[in-house]
């Protein structure tokens, strides 16, 4: 009896013994399984640490790379302005240089015109008092120059008077010798036409008494009249002595 009980105590033992030997078993591959999985994320987990690292890596290159770039270009262009100033400041250097020169030149034209005014100042001074006396010497000069002159000039205006004068009379005379000579031509002229005309009138009238136009006492009568016309007018017409001036 007892070696029945034991031997199903030990049969119950193993049992339970196989039951956690499964357990246990199961429970390893669980674990197992589960140490897999974690394995699989862990490593899914490593590759996207490592993927995004290079990504990281590759993403610090390129911003280092930008970063140095525009330090370079940062630095070249601060260089450039350093040397812009730089030229900037010698040039004002330079440009403070010839201000001050000019006006160190200003200055020293300042001054030496300053005494040319004084000179041209004291000179025209002497030039002024001087030209005072002058003027003043000229003046009474002129002044005796013009009572001479106005002497000179009264005495010319009566020779002047006198001789026109004496132009004009002469003037009158001869007009009045070429206006009788005028009269005396103007008058044989007209005696000349009176002749000329008298002397038609005789011809005419001797034609017609040739002609047996008028009688003989006739032709004597008005013969004589137009001789006697004639001699009237030759009369009339004779010159007459021009005045004596």
């Amino acid at each position: 009896m007892a070696g029945t009980s034991d031997t199903t105590t030990m049969t119950e033992l193993m049992s339970k013994l196989t039951e956690r030997g499964q357990q246990l078993l199961m429970s390893e591959q669980i674990a197992k399984a589960s140490i897999d999985e974690v394995k699989g994320q862990v490593n899914t987990a490593a590759a996207d640490m490592m993927e995004l690292k290079r990504r990281l890596e590759q993403e610090y290159k390129v911003y280092l790379a930008q970063n140095e770039k525009n330090l370079r270009e940062t630095a070249l262009a601060c260089h450039q302005r350093v040397r812009q100033a730089e030229s900037e400041r010698r040039a004002a250097q330079a440009m403070a240089a010839q201000v001050l020169m000019r006006q160190k030149a200003e200055e020293d034209r300042i001054a030496t015109l300053q005494l040319q005014i004084q000179n041209l100042e004291s000179h025209l001074k002497f030039r002024t008092d001087a030209g005072k006396t002058e003027l003043a010497s000229l003046n009474r000069m002129m002044d005796t120059r013009v009572r001479r002159v106005d002497a000179q000039s009264e005495s010319r205006v009566v020779g002047m008077t006198q001789h026109a004068r004496d132009l004009e009379r002469t003037c009158r005379g001869a007009l009045r010798e070429v206006e009788g000579e005028m009269q005396e031509q103007l008058a044989s002229a007209h005696l000349r036409a009176e002749g000329r005309a008298r002397w038609k009138e005789l011809c005419r009238l001797a034609d017609g008494w040739l002609d047996t136009e008028m009688s003989d006492s006739t032709y004597k009568t008005v013969k004589a009249e137009l001789l006697d016309l004639w001699k009237v007018q030759t009369t009339s017409h004779m010159p007459r002595p021009s005045p004596m001036p």
